[in-house]
Formats: structure tokens, C-alpha cells, sequence
């Protein structure tokens, strides 16, 4: 038995109409393809790129930690695969004159894509050579409130004229992160970084958690209050720009405190390192002062992503 024409027809077109649908199909299959092999030539570009900055960034520490860096270190160019394309890396340092420190910012450029590694290092504010620092506790006016039991810690000098040049408002440049909210002090707690708040009317650190971690360079245009019964277990530097209060039952067990004005510690507390306030300090019963030499040291920052 023969088919009619029009059944020959009718085959035709079904023919022709899964010819195009499988065209479309591997058309689309292709492209998707195509397209996954890009991201993924793109994923491993990005991978290379913050490869090379970190070690970049590695290296010029250690030519730091040597006396041996320049502000300028430009990395010889590479070729990199399966991008086919050129590597350059440079390493900035930069200074700023009302801040002792510096930033160094690797920079890895391939193509149209790049990746900007940052580390701070900051020394003590005003410097490390400041003779207040070799204070335990220095207040620029009157030490009032419940004497310490050890008095060769208490010495009290005048710091009031030296720390009115302090001005805080030049770390803001530098630091890339605002304090923490109360979710952020639950469950993370500070992450080596430099935190800086401006806002007029002050902040306060919360007692969330009865114990607060990490490490942190903390910077505050206005008053600061530090809430009672908290517990500071990581090396804190705390600069005011204004006043600070500290509540009853506070442990700081590595800090660095530098109040431009007044500072008040409530009862029962206890600070590990050293203390400089312009203005008055006022101590509440029970408080324990031991200095710790380590809250000097050049605080380095953790590395992050620009």
C-alpha cells in the first residue's frame, strides 16, 4: 500500500518541524554550554586574581617586617590560562601625616577584571613615643573615686593639652566598617577590624552577650558608653573622641583606652593595659588596673576585599 500525496506532505512537515525544534535544542544546549564555560573561565580568572593579590600582599609584609618595602611594588607581568591574557600586580603603601600606620592595597588587573586587596596597621594614637604611654593610668586633669590598690600604677600627668590635637575624625578614611548592631554582637562579635561611628548623639556597646569576642580598633566622633556586666576578651583599642563611661561589673581583659575628654569607670571593674584620658577620670569601687604592655603593639587589621 502506497501513501497519498498528502500523506508524504504531512510527514514532510512533522519532518521539518522536529528539524527545527532539535536545531533550537542544540542551538540552546550550545549556548548554555558556552555560557557555563565562560562563568567558569571567569571563576578561575577571579581565583588567579585574588590569588596573586593575596601573595602579593604576603610578600610586601615580609619586605615590611624587613625594612625593605617601598611605597611602590609593581610585580613583573604573567601571562595566565585558559584566559590568555596578562597579569599585573601592584602593591601600594599609603601613609596619611595626622595618623600613624599605614595601608597597603594589592591590586591584581587581568583583562577587564580586577580584585583590590587592603590591610591597615595602626600604631597607638598620636604615636607609640608619647610619654603618656609610658603611664599605666594618665589623666590630663584630676583622678577622683576609689583610690587603686596598687600605686605605682597611678600616675597622673598632664595629657589634657596633648590629646586636645588628638583628632579622631582622620581614621574615618581608613576604617571600612560602622559598629556592630545587636545581631552582629550575638553571633559574631568583632572580626579584626577598624570600626568607626560618627554619630552625634554617641554609641553605646551592649552587654547582648556575657561575653563578647575578637579583636577590634574601635573609633567614636562622640561620647562611648560601655554597658555593664560585659566582658571584653579580645585586644581592644578604644579611641574617644569625647567622653567614656564605663558601667558597673566591666572586665577588659587587653584594651587600650584613649578618652579625649572625661572618663568614668563605674564599680566592681576590672582593665588589663593602659588608660589615657584628657579630662577627668572618676574610678568606682573595686577597681583593678594592671597594665599590659601587648595593647601598644602595631594593631594589624584583617585583610578584606575592596
Amino acid at each position: 500500500m502506497k501513501w497519498s500525496d498528502k500523506q508524504c506532505g504531512s510527514v514532510s512537515i512533522i519532518v521539518l518541524l522536529l528539524c527545527l525544534l532539535l536545531s533550537g535544542v542544540v542551538q540552546a544546549l550550545y549556548h548554555s554550554l558556552r555560557g557555563e564555560a565562560e562563568a567558569a573561565d571567569e571563576c578561575i580568572l577571579r581565583r588567579q586574581l585574588q590569588t596573586a593579590a593575596n601573595s602579593a600582599l604576603a610578600a610586601a609584609l615580609t619586605l615590611e617586617q624587613r625594612g625593605e618595602l617601598a611605597d611602590s611594588l609593581m610585580l613583573p607581568e604573567q601571562k595566565l590560562y585558559p584566559a590568555n591574557t596578562l597579569l599585573q600586580v601592584e602593591v601600594l603603601r599609603q601613609k596619611n601625616e595626622l595618623l600613624p600606620g599605614r595601608k597597603l592595597t594589592a591590586q591584581a588587573v587581568a583583562a577587564d577584571k580586577q580584585i583590590t586587596l587592603t590591610t591597615v596597621c595602626l600604631q597607638p594614637p598620636l604615636g607609640q613615643g608619647q610619654k603618656f604611654y609610658q603611664n599605666t593610668l594618665t589623666a590630663g586633669s584630676t583622678i577622683e573615686g576609689d583610690p587603686i590598690a596598687d600605686a605605682e600604677v597611678l600616675i597622673s600627668a598632664e595629657a589634657g593639652p596633648v590629646l586636645q590635637d588628638l583628632d579622631v575624625t582622620c581614621y574615618e578614611d581608613w576604617s571600612r566598617y560602622s559598629f556592630l548592631i545587636a545581631e552582629e554582637y550575638k553571633q559574631l562579635g568583632f572580626g579584626k577590624r577598624i570600626y568607626y561611628n560618627k554619630d552625634f548623639y554617641g554609641v553605646t556597646i551592649p552587654s547582648l552577650v556575657r561575653e563578647l569576642k575578637g579583636d577590634a580598633f574601635l573609633i567614636a566622633e562622640k561620647n562611648v558608653t560601655i554597658e555593664k556586666n560585659l566582658h571584653l576578651l579580645g585586644r581592644i583599642t578604644l579611641v574617644v573622641g569625647d567622653n567614656l563611661i564605663i558601667g558597673d561589673n566591666v572586665q577588659l581583659e587587653q584594651v587600650l583606652l584613649v578618652v579625649k575628654n572625661n572618663l568614668h569607670i563605674g564599680a566592681n571593674c576590672g582593665v588589663k593595659g593602659v588608660i589615657v584620658a584628657g579630662g577627668t577620670v572618676t574610678i568606682g569601687d573595686n577597681f583593678i588596673l594592671q597594665r599590659d604592655e601587648r595593647v601598644l603593639a602595631p594593631y594589624h587589621a584583617a585583610v578584606y576585599l575592596q
